[in-house]
């Protein structure tokens, strides 16, 4: 694996329901100094979230970043 710039080693998974609901993300500390490219893998996650009504949300600050959706429970 290559990173850039500061990666992180750590990083805090979430798993909650909300307004019956399931909210999963994954946060980290890591920093690269560069914008993210979205790319197949978080096309494929957007996608694979809207087929079955939910959502992903991604967001990408100089603190680290972070991935979450929100999932409807069948």
């Amino acid at each position: 694996m290559t990173v850039y710039g500061d990666g992180s080693d750590i990083a805090d998974l979430v798993i909650d329901v909300v307004d019956g609901r399931l909210s999963v993300s994954v946060r980290d500390g890591g920093r690269n100094g560069r914008p993210w490219t979205p790319g197949v893998g978080l096309s494929s996650m957007c996608e694979r979230a809207a087929e079955v009504g939910g959502a992903l949300q991604v967001s990408h600050r100089g603190s680290g970043s972070c991935v979450g959706a929100l999932l409807p429970i069948a």
